[in-house]
C-alpha cells in the first residue's frame, strides 16, 4: 500500500503542474485510489496492533454480541462466552499498555509515505481505530448492567485522557 500510495502522489503531483489535467477523469482516478489504498493501509496496521495486543478476538466477539442483541435480552455481557469479566480486563490491561508504551505511536509502515498530508491522515485513522476500540471495552467494562465487577482498576484512564495521549483532536 505505502509504496502504491507514494508511486500514485508522485504521479498526481506531476500532472498538478499541468492545469488541463487537473480536471481529468484520470486525475480524479488516481486521487480515488490513494484513498482507498490508505484506507486500506488504515484497516491492515489498525488490525495487527489490535491482533498484536491480543484484544482483536474480544472487541470481535463484542461487536458480533451487540449487533445480535436483542431489545429484551436479559443476559449480561459478562456471561457471554469469551467476554468474561477476565478476558474483558485483559483485554483493557493489553490495549492500555500498548497505547503507554513508546511505540504507541510508532508506524513503521506509515512513516515511509512520503506526501506529509496522507501521512498524518493515515496515522490520525489508526490512532482513531485504537481509540475507538478503547472507548468500546472502557464503556462496556463501566456500565454497571454488564455485569463486571471490580474493574476500576482497568478503568484508571478515561477516554479523554486517551485521546490526548494519541494525539487526536
Amino acid at each position: 500500500c505505502v509504496y502504491l500510495i507514494n508511486i500514485l502522489v508522485l504521479i498526481i503531483n506531476t500532472l498538478k503542474s499541468q492545469p488541463f489535467a487537473k480536471h481529468s477523469a484520470r486525475f480524479e482516478t488516481l486521487s480515488l485510489l490513494i484513498e482507498t489504498q490508505k484506507e486500506k493501509l488504515i484497516e491492515s496496521e489498525s488490525s495487527f496492533i489490535l491482533k498484536d495486543c491480543g484484544v482483536f478476538t474480544v472487541l470481535f466477539t463484542l461487536k458480533q454480541h451487540k449487533q445480535n442483541q436483542r431489545p429484551n435480552d436479559s443476559e449480561k455481557l459478562c456471561d457471554v462466552q469469551g467476554l468474561d469479566e477476565s478476558s474483558m480486563k485483559l483485554a483493557m490491561k493489553s490495549l492500555s499498555a500498548y497505547i503507554f508504551s513508546l511505540g504507541a505511536l510508532s508506524m513503521p509502515k506509515i512513516e515511509k509515505i512520503t506526501d506529509l498530508e496522507i501521512r498524518q491522515l493515515t496515522r490520525n485513522g489508526v490512532a482513531d481505530v485504537i481509540f475507538s476500540a478503547y472507548k468500546l471495552l472502557y464503556d462496556n467494562l463501566s456500565n454497571k448492567q454488564n455485569g463486571y465487577q471490580n474493574v476500576q482498576q482497568e478503568l484508571s484512564h478515561s477516554p479523554q485522557q486517551i485521546r490526548q495521549i494519541l494525539q487526536l483532536n
